[in-house]
């Protein structure tokens, strides 16, 4: 019985303390950090069966700073994250382009590096814990390696400097005293338009699981 009640109590209070979070004029800072998915979208050129691309799995996918702003039923949010989104192509060479001769084939690995800057806004699911949020998301390429048949180097040549996309996460914060609290987040982040200049190759998009902690600062 005892167990029951202590139980009930602290349940009661981190739900008081982590709606106290979510009042109207509270302003969090935080650091975000998790592993990420980069996946090819829908393209002209990997739609050859000449090509084959497979999505790359980063441990440390994303990293960076946030900071949230709480108003009466929505809140505001903004996130400086580099991220990491990388990929890896097959390509199979038919020397005669006939298809019944023997085939060589190349394994290319791609890494692009962006500083994210998404600017969300969200809704707190009551006093559940859950949020959910959508919003821009702009990209810059700090880094493009390339990689394959034994050569890696850095190139921007046909690498667009600027992606624009579109972001939309579901995610469970709890606070851990009146102040600190702690976030996990699934954002998915969809490229609307192609990731290089001439090549068609299609749009790059991301699944991050993100990891924070957050600092709140109420409004006197």
């Amino acid at each position: 019985m005892k167990t029951h009640i202590l139980l009930a109590l602290c349940v009661f209070t981190g739900s008081t303390i982590s709606f106290a979070q979510q009042q109207p004029g509270t302003f969090q800072l935080g650091l975000l950090a998790g592993p990420n998915y980069s996946h090819l979208g829908e393209s002209i050129l990997f739609a050859s069966n000449q090509l084959e691309h497979k999505g790359k799995i980063a441990l440390i996918g994303a990293f960076g700073v946030s900071s949230k702003y709480q108003f009466e039923k929505f809140y505001l949010a903004t996130n400086f994250l580099f991220e990491n989104k990388r990929s890896a192509t097959t390509f199979t060479n038919y020397p005669n382009n006939l298809p019944n001769e023997p085939a060589e084939e190349f394994l290319f690995k791609e890494n692009r590096r962006y500083l994210s800057i998404p600017i969300l806004i969200g809704i707190n699911l009551k006093e559940t814990g859950l949020f959910l949020n959508t919003g821009p998301n702009l990209g810059i390429l700090l880094k493009h390696t390339y990689r394959g048949d034994g050569v890696r180097y850095s190139s921007y040549s046909d690498a667009k400097n600027l992606s624009l996309g579109l972001s939309l996460g579901l995610g469970y914060a709890r606070a851990i005293s009146s102040q600190i609290g702690l976030s996990c987040e699934m954002r998915h982040n969809f490229n609307l338009h192609d990731s290089n200049k001439s090549l068609r190759d299609g749009k790059i998009n991301t699944s991050n699981l993100l990891f924070g902690i957050h600092y709140s600062l109420a409004d006197k």
